[in-house]
């Protein structure tokens, strides 16, 4: 589970520790939220974190955590998962340029019920 590998040179400067632990059965769930790992997108038994790069002791920590409960994972140093993007939209407060057609208009009860026909 400990694969860390200080000697080997990087392109860009490290900047976290990413640890990954796989093949997670729903009986560590409660210990997957202590360590605060979040789930991966694409498989639902593997998790992730990263750490500071300062904090290699938190890592060794969760690694022995995560050993005594039977878990196997990875901890490496890698460069920083950008967060995604998120754009804001302009809302529309104001409506009236656009006509009584498109304006939001609540829709009469009568339209709704149905009549019973006898």
């Amino acid at each position: 589970m400990s694969d860390f590998s200080d000697d080997v040179e990087y392109a860009a400067k490290p900047q976290v520790w990413r640890l990954v632990v796989w093949g997670v059965s729903p009986q560590h769930t409660g210990l997957m939220a202590r360590l605060r790992l979040i789930p991966a997108k694409n498989k639902p038994t593997t998790f992730w974190r990263e750490y500071p790069a300062q904090k290699r002791s938190q890592v060794e920590a969760a690694i022995l955590v995560l050993e005594s409960a039977g878990l196997h994972g990875v901890a490496r140093k890698a460069n920083k998962t950008p967060l995604p993007k998120f754009k804001r939209r302009p809302t529309l407060v104001n409506r009236e340029g656009f006509g009584g057609a498109l304006n939001a208009r609540p829709i009469a009860g009568t339209w709704r019920r149905k009549t019973r026909h006898k």
